[in-house]
């Protein structure tokens, strides 16, 4: 009978000598199981190409349906396969709408779709350094994969976890069985049990399997010293499982859980470890989602500086690794600071943190050698940097840019590149985007091709397939436009589809998926009539909407859409109710910190948003003052919030000095200029990142004032929309008319002292509007005789029912004139209503006959100079006053009244107010003195710009290089002076062409008023050289008769009016009125210019002298007897303010 013990020795032999046969018959099996899935991948890739170019016979380039290879090992190593970004944006939130069209009301609607379906700028993804990964709350994580915790660490003595690849769900239940309980269980067992329960959880996807991967790495990491060499190894694990688990559930605590246990392995990892850079990298990642996942600028400034932190340490060599691996880590560390701008840039809109997206971006990948892994993601994020810069920019450079850097990625990329998905979606961006300019259908072919490349290379579970198929939909739908065939939008709509239902309920991206859906079936049922389709698009409109943690730009967007088939169905109610809640989003689109530009490119999108919330609130039966409160809410944005923050605060500053003393400090922080750049990297980045964190943490403090002001019972409307009782009270000098252009209906909004109503105007539509536009325009060229019918038509359409209503039907019967204030939208705006009328023989039915008429860019602006006006003491004497005047000016038709004018200022203005004088004056010489001036009154020419308004200027010496914008002039503040007139003798210092910035009101004359001039005198259009001279004479000699009054410069200008009517009428004189002869009044000297007092242009290099603008005019002088005045003339000044 053998030794018990002895039997044991042999059983333990025996069971050893199973063990290495099944470890060793295990590998054997593993490596033969990788050979055949690797053949089997490259099988299904070849099918799938054979299939992509026999399936549709409809099409040049045959749709391939979706067609993924197997998974491989490599899938299951990564838990599931991470790519960088794909800079998805330039085609995933907007399709080209062709303009859908349920049940016929595309006339009707087609403007809404116009103003926002359009394919995004890919830019607005720029490159996301991650694969997209989707939480619980939508938090897109794919744009901060992680590289260094991506996966658990194998250890070599721990090759028992290489056999978990291979294990089936069963047998690694059985290992987990085994070993959990065992009571000898060390540590390295409870870690491969963890190990265990992580790849069950890959299998199963059940959070229970990966938080007892957690719990028990938690176990093992307990069970190890901190000065044990594996400490730092077992911390990283548990980092790996708790970035999974937030990736799958969006619980901020397994995220914020996981940046601390990173931020302890950093303090067991040496400085040069060769691990610390990438787990460096890896911890600003995190940081930079959990910003994202809490909208926390602080968040973000955090990530940003610990980034600049470690780059600097990098470049010091205090950090990280030398050599060649030190350039490496620099250039990855730049490459997620652009990424991460990147992605600020489309939250936030800021032009410049894009820019310095590419400039870091640039330098990492001169950092980086050409044979790189990294390189090809680096490429793909520039490419979709560049194509976002195009978006702002129309410059064609970015898109070949982009173009390049896109063909390069995909070029150093193989099918199995875990980038190449990234590098094919951002490559197709710039193609479809220089098609869209340029017309070339290669280039929308070019971009197809790439995307069914990505949908062919894309694995199954991939987070970018969502990404892939929508754009590869809004592609399609591109191509049906072109060229009408069927198979093109049918597979559109599907593979758009297949999008949405790939990407969760609560995710960010799905709006705009949402989005493409929509407009694609609007497309379809406008080509078949399917009534369906009409209930699915606004199904998927009204989904998008309800997307709440997407961006506020998008939502809205969404939002018209959703309303324009709603309207056209007549369900008002719905539609008011969306709108409303719409509108209380857009101030989000266009925050304080925000440079000017940057609100202007952001508030562009949504033009006429409010005239159609108003339009829809009338028609729902809203109150009048309702409507209005909609209106205003949406028209002057940039103002506005410019008004709010240079308002007087002195009630505050009575009763409670600390809050209005933090109120001012913020209030200067925002109102100043952020003009500072910066161009290097380490020191600079910092400076940069500090300066915007400073500003938005600004913002954001003076929203939290606000509030706190507004909790005090003597304040709770302080800077709200006025109330209806501060409406009729602003109505006390007269009358205000706000005019709602829209296609919906068009009102008049009257505001009188005891009432608030609306006008309907029937005879207003706004197609008519867009016709005339056209003829007010060509009348520069064709002569008097056009603007004539266009005052008329005026006349009928808008001003005679509003004067009509309001009771103002004759002229007066004594001097005291009565007020009127005209707030025109949209594109209402470039018309002179004050001048509307039948200015015939013996006619009085012109306003001009019955009312001053001023202008106001809002009722908020009006309220606001009113309230100023109120607060000053009354001074009947002028303060400092500058006369500018450029006769030369470089480039442009020499003005010799200009110094004329001047001249006759300086005699006429009283003694006793100081006066300062320039000719030929430089920016900054006028800029330095216009912050102690009581008038200020410059003669030269004007620019208005019709892409950027904020460009437009007043041309001193030095306008090419360094031109007097309405950017400069919004930016002073001179509140504090009250300065009194600003005299703009130019030409088109108040229009603005920018179609889409018609109701943001961005123009010189505004500019003036919002840096504190009380009232404004400009021009609609080119004036005359010589009749100017003419104009000021009179308004001065009125300010001068009238001073004091709160009408004397309105009235002057309209005294300027009448009287220059009368003498552009044949024989100099205004028949039937009371101004008689004119030629004693006003200049003699038509014989010295054009006919009508404007110069003519002969083609030479250089215009010769006659009308303020940089470019000049011909027209006629119409000789009809019965017709009085030339409107061109006099027509074109207006006043603006109080």
């Amino acid at each position: 009978m053998s030794n018990p013990g002895e039997r044991t020795s042999e059983g333990e032999a025996r069971d050893e000598v199973k063990a290495r046969l099944r470890r060793e018959l295990g590998e054997l099996q593993r490596e033969e199981r990788i050979g055949h899935l690797e053949r089997q991948m490259e099988e299904a890739r070849m099918r799938a190409q054979r299939t992509s170019r026999t399936q549709e016979s409809y099409s040049e380039i045959p749709p391939a349906m979706p067609r993924n290879p197997p998974q491989t090992r490599t899938n299951l190593e990564a838990g599931r396969t991470r790519h960088m970004q794909a800079s998805n944006i330039g085609l995933h939130t907007e399709q080209a709408d062709t303009g859908a069209d349920p049940t016929g009301y595309r006339d009707r609607v087609q403007r809404e779709f116009d103003a926002s379906a359009d394919m995004c700028g890919a830019a607005s993804g720029g490159g996301r350094g991650l694969v997209p990964r989707v939480g619980g709350n939508g938090i897109d994580m794919g744009a901060l994969a992680l590289e260094h915790y991506r996966e658990l660490s194998t250890p070599a003595h721990e090759s028992v976890k290489l056999l978990f690849y291979d294990m089936d769900l069963e047998e690694l239940r059985g290992f987990v069985r085994v070993y959990e309980d065992s009571p000898e269980q060390d540590v390295r067992q409870t870690r491969s049990v963890s190990s265990a329960y992580y790849f069950i959880f890959l299998r199963t996807g059940a959070i229970e399997d990966l938080q007892n991967a957690i719990n028990t790495a938690q176990k093992a990491m307990g069970a190890t010293h901190i000065n044990d060499p594996n400490y730092a190894t077992h911390l990283s694990d548990l980092v790996v499982l708790l970035a999974n688990k937030y990736e799958h559930t969006s619980l901020l605590e397994d995220l914020e859980r996981a940046i601390l246990r990173a931020e302890e392995v950093l303090t067991v990892t040496p400085p040069h470890h060769p691990d610390r850079p990438p787990r460096l990298m890896d911890l600003i990642k995190m940081k930079w989602l959990k910003s994202l996942h809490t909208h926390s600028h602080e968040d973000f400034d955090e990530a940003m500086l610990t980034a600049i932190d470690v780059l600097t340490g990098v470049k010091e060599n205090t950090v990280g690794r030398a050599g060649e691996d030190q350039n490496q880590d620099q250039a990855a560390i730049l490459n997620g600071i652009a990424a991460s701008l990147s992605r600020e840039y489309q939250r936030t809109g800021s032009l410049d943190q894009l820019q310095k997206a590419i400039d870091q971006g640039e330098e990492a990948i001169s950092s980086t050698p050409r044979d790189h892994t990294s390189r090809a993601s680096m490429l793909a994020n520039l490419c979709g940097f560049f194509a976002s810069r195009f978006e702002r920019t129309g410059d064609l450079n970015d898109l070949q840019n982009a173009i390049d850097r896109g063909e390069e990625a995909v070029s150093v990329s193989h099918y199995k590149h875990p980038d190449i998905v990234a590098g094919l979606n951002n490559l197709a961006t710039p193609y479809a985007r220089r098609y869209r300019r340029t017309g070339e259908i290669d280039d929308l072919q070019r971009a197809i091709d790439r995307l069914e490349e990505a949908v062919v290379v894309t694995p199954v579970d991939n987070p970018d397939q969502a990404v892939t198929l929508n754009n590869l939909g809004t592609l399609l739908g591109m191509r049906f436009e072109r060229t009408g065939a069927m198979g093109d939008l049918e597979r559109a709509i599907e593979v758009a589809d297949m999008a949405v239902a790939a990407t969760p309920v609560d995710h960010p991206d799905r709006a705009g998926w949402l989005n493409n859906l929509g407009i694609l079936l609007g497309t379809r049922l406008e080509r078949t009539g399917g009534q369906t389709d009409v209930e699915r698009s606004l199904s998927s409109f009204e989904a998008g909407w309800n997307c709440r943690n997407a961006q506020p730009s998008t939502r809205i967007k969404l939002a018209r859409k959703a309303v324009a088939i709603l309207a056209s169905q007549l369900r008002w109610e719905e539609s008011s109710k969306l709108l409303q809640n719409a509108m209380e989003l857009l101030h989000a689109v266009s925050p304080r910190s925000l440079e000017h530009t940057d609100k202007q490119y952001a508030l562009r999108e949504f033009a006429g948003l409010a005239s159609v919330a108003a339009a829809i609130a009338l028609n729902a039966g809203k109150e009048a003052h309702h409507a209005l409160k909609l209106l205003e809410l949406g028209r002057g944005v940039i103002s506005g919030l410019l008004l709010e923050m240079r308002s007087d605060i002195s009630a505050l500053r009575e009763q409670h000095a600390e809050l209005a003393k933090e109120f001012t400090s913020l209030r200067d922080e925002l109102d100043s200029p952020t003009s500072e750049r910066v161009a290097s990297v380490s020191t600079d980045n910092a400076s940069y990142s500090a300066l915007q964190s400073k500003r938005f943490k600004a913002a954001q403090k003076f929203d939290d004032v606000i509030v706190r002001i507004r909790a005090l019972p003597e304040f709770k409307n302080f800077l709200l929309p006025p109330t209806s009782d501060e409406l009729m009270e602003a109505a006390e000098p007269g009358p205000i008319v706000i005019i709602n252009l829209n296609q919906y209906r068009c009102d008049a909004f009257l505001i009188e002292r005891y009432q608030i109503r609306s006008l309907r105007l029937p005879d207003l539509y706004q197609g008519d509007v867009e016709e005339k536009l056209l003829y007010l325009r060509s009348s520069r060229i064709s002569g008097a005789s056009s603007l004539r019918s266009v005052l008329e038509w005026l006349w009928h359409a808008v001003d005679f029912p509003c004067l009509q209503a309001l009771g103002l039907e004759q002229p007066p019967s004594d001097d005291t004139w009565p007020r009127v204030w005209w707030i025109p939208t949209g594109a209402l705006s470039h018309f002179p209503l004050h001048a509307a009328g039948l200015h015939r023989r013996n006619s009085t039915e012109t306003v001009l006959d019955r009312v001053v008429s001023s202008y106001s860019p809002s009722v908020k602006s009006l309220l606001y100079v009113r309230r100023t006006i109120e607060k000053q003491s009354r001074n009947s004497s002028l303060g400092e006053v500058l006369l500018a005047s450029m006769r030369s000016t470089p480039k442009q038709s020499d003005l010799r009244f200009a110094e004329e004018e001047v001249k006759m200022l300086d005699d006429l203005l009283p003694a006793s107010a100081p006066r300062i004088k320039l000719s030929q004056a430089h920016k900054e010489a006028v800029l330095s003195r216009l912050t102690n001036v009581s008038i200020f009154h410059f003669a030269g020419h004007g620019k208005s710009d019709p892409d950027d308004p904020l460009k437009s200027c007043l041309l001193l010496s030095d306008w090419q290089s360094n031109p007097l914008t309405v950017e400069d002039l919004m930016s002073l503040n001179l509140h504090q002076q009250k300065p009194r007139l600003a005299y703009l003798s130019a030409c088109s210092t108040g229009e603005s062409k920018h179609v889409r910035l018609y109701d943001e009101s961005l123009h010189l004359v505004n500019a003036c008023q919002l840096a504190g001039f009380q009232h404004v005198i400009g021009s609609l259009w080119e004036v005359s050289d010589m009749y100017s001279v003419d104009v000021a004479r009179i308004v001065y000699e009125t300010v001068k008769d009238e001073i004091g009054t709160s009408n004397d410069v309105a009235l002057g200008v309209h005294k300027a009016a009448r009287l220059l009517r009368g003498k552009t009428s044949p024989g100099g004189r205004r028949l039937g009125s009371e101004e008689g002869d004119l030629e004693e009044t006003l200049l003699e000297g038509e014989a010295n210019g054009a006919e009508d007092g404007l110069a003519q242009s002969q083609g030479d290099s250089k215009p010769r002298n006659g009308n303020r603008d940089v470019k000049l005019i011909k027209t006629a002088r119409d000789k009809e007897d019965d017709e009085i005045g030339n409107p061109l003339i006099w027509a074109a000044y207006i006043h603006v303010g109080t």
